[in-house]
This record gives structure tokens, C-alpha cells and sequence, in this order.
């Protein structure tokens, strides 16, 4: 951790939930969740920020943001065609609201997509018609026929305020 100032004054930087992959081309590349402590609830100075090292580890990258946004857990998968996916658990933590989203690189992490929502189940309802939705700490593979991703995250049924319930989700996209 260190210190930073936001736009809600004076703060510390916190790093969590690392993932790694060493792509094609022999590079390493690290991504993790960073957050201020206070702003975090407020979705101020949170994204995903990535360091790469080219000679097997001995030195890195400076930090780079690709991300900006609440989020946890993101996750590295490069294809065979050589695109760099990292998915990551895309939240709102004052209303307990998430899904999972990805960011791809076309070369190699040097630049990064926007983000899409990958998938999200609704969890709740409110009296005001606002809607809550889970699925989260994602992880990806390509399968074996190499045409069918798979996705494997946790789901949260509880209504917010009450005793957690979590099961598994299991999603799949074939071509």
C-alpha cells in the first residue's frame, strides 16, 4: 500500500486478488485489483492495474491502469489467436451489485477494449424495481475442442441484508 490523495482527500492504495500469464510471445504479465481504503465505497480510485515483465521475471513494467471501476478478482486467459482476455468480477459495493465483465487486449496487454458484461444472474428485486445481480470471482478456459469457453464463477442468491447463500454458475459460449 501507499499513500494517495482522490478527489475525497487524503487516502491509501490497496493491491489484492493477483492473476497471471505468460503469453505467447514469452512475456509475463500480472494484473491485480487496487482500491483507496476510504474511496473504495464510492467507487473513487479503484481499477485493475498490470505490470509486465519480458525477461522471465527478473524485472518488471511500472504499473499501468487498463481498468478503472469497482472490481475484485480478475483473471488472465490468452487465446489461441493470441487475444488476452481479463475478466474480473465488475461490482458496486454500496449496493452489493455484481457480474462479471472483460477487457481484451489485441496486442499483447499494450492496449485494452472497453468493457462488456459477460454475465450476470439477477438476484433480487427492490420495492423500487431496482435490481441486484450476482456472479463473481470469475475463471475462464478454453476447452479441449478448442471452440468452447467455459466460465466458472460464485453466485450469491441472498437478499442483501440477509444470511449469505452461495452456490456455483457455470457458463459456456461455443464459437
Amino acid at each position: 500500500p501507499y499513500a494517495v490523495t482522490t478527489s475525497l482527500g487524503k487516502d491509501q492504495r490497496r493491491f489484492s486478488t493477483a492473476d497471471a500469464v505468460v503469453l505467447q510471445n514469452g512475456d509475463i504479465v500480472v494484473v491485480c485489483s487496487y482500491r483507496a481504503n476510504k474511496g473504495y465505497l464510492h467507487n473513487v480510485d479503484c481499477g485493475i492495474m498490470m505490470r509486465r515483465s519480458s525477461d522471465n521475471g527478473k524485472s518488471w513494467s511500472k504499473e499501468e491502469i487498463i481498468y478503472k471501476g469497482s472490481n475484485w478478482e480478475p483473471y488472465l486467459l490468452q487465446l489461441p489467436d493470441g487475444r488476452v482476455q481479463c475478466y474480473f468480477t465488475d461490482n458496486l459495493h454500496s449496493t452489493k451489485n455484481s457480474g462479471t465483465s472483460v477487457i481484451i487486449s489485441h496486442d499483447n496487454g499494450k492496449s485494452w477494449s472497453e468493457k462488456s458484461i459477460v454475465c450476470r444472474q439477477l438476484r433480487h428485486t427492490h420495492e423500487d424495481g431496482s435490481r441486484i445481480y450476482t456472479d463473481q470471482m470469475p475463471s475462464f478456459r478454453l476447452l479441449n475442442d478448442g471452440k468452447t469457453l467455459l466460465g466458472f464463477m460464485e453466485a450469491n442468491s441472498a437478499i442483501p441484508g440477509e444470511k449469505g447463500n452461495f452456490r456455483m454458475s457455470v457458463v459456456r459460449q461455443h464459437g
